[in-house]
């Protein structure tokens, strides 16, 4: 069976931040990161030209590995979020990216996103982005939802009902492949270790991004 055009690989799920929305304070997992092999085994899988997220549930910078990982993504469009802390490491290998995604949570990643952003001598693209409830750095920036409210996983409003009657969450489109080789349902679901039941289950229905209301990652 081949791949999807869209994949999301966990390099890690350690994080050099703890900011008050991420679902991390809401579950317990052992922290690592992917092995080479495993990475170099899951690339070769991938057909070129498809779209590579290598990060997921943490910073992936912080893998000892980063840059030799992403230089070995040429040929996929490859789109990376980060808090911008570790901003030399996304420097060297910025002619691998085609999308930063900067989230910026403090002083730290607001200086690290203007140093990516002036550092840029392709057509690559630098977004900002910021989450509503945390101090604001940057006019301007694209602001998310939080998307973990209370341990309810994709919750970033009120309660809402399904009402996708008939069509399918467009989180299932992708895959997600975490630093030990698990699949993860999808990209709200930060907990691998939660069951899925008759489709769509509880979490599913109660996720916002079945009445359109998510906001992706």
């Amino acid at each position: 069976m081949e791949f999807p055009t869209k994949v999301i690989v966990e390099l890690t799920n350690n994080c050099n931040l703890s900011c008050a929305m991420c679902p991390r304070h809401h579950i317990n997992m052992e922290l690592g990161y992917m092995s080479m092999e495993l990475w170099r085994r899951i690339i070769s899988e991938i057909p070129k030209g498809a779209t590579i997220l290598p990060f997921w549930r943490g910073e992936s910078t912080m893998h000892p590995n980063f840059r030799e990982m992403i230089r070995e993504l040429g040929g996929y469009e490859v789109v990376l979020a980060t808090n911008g802390t570790n901003v030399n490491s996304i420097i060297d290998v910025l002619p691998y990216l085609k999308v930063i995604n900067v989230s910026i949570h403090n002083e730290d990643s607001y200086a690290g996103y203007h140093k990516i952003k002036s550092s840029i001598t392709n057509s690559a693209k630098v977004i900002a982005s910021m989450v509503e409830g945390e101090q604001e750095f940057l006019d301007g920036a694209r602001l998310y939802k939080r998307h973990t409210i209370d341990g309810i996983w994709g919750k970033v409003d009120g309660f809402s009902k399904l009402n996708m009657t008939g069509e399918k969450c467009q989180r299932l489109l992708e895959t997600i492949i975490t630093w030990d080789g698990k699949i993860g349902r999808c990209c709200y679901v930060w907990d691998t270790n939660i069951p899925m039941g008759s489709y769509p289950d509880e979490i599913c229905q109660k996720c916002d991004q079945w009445a359109g209301n998510g906001r992706t990652l």
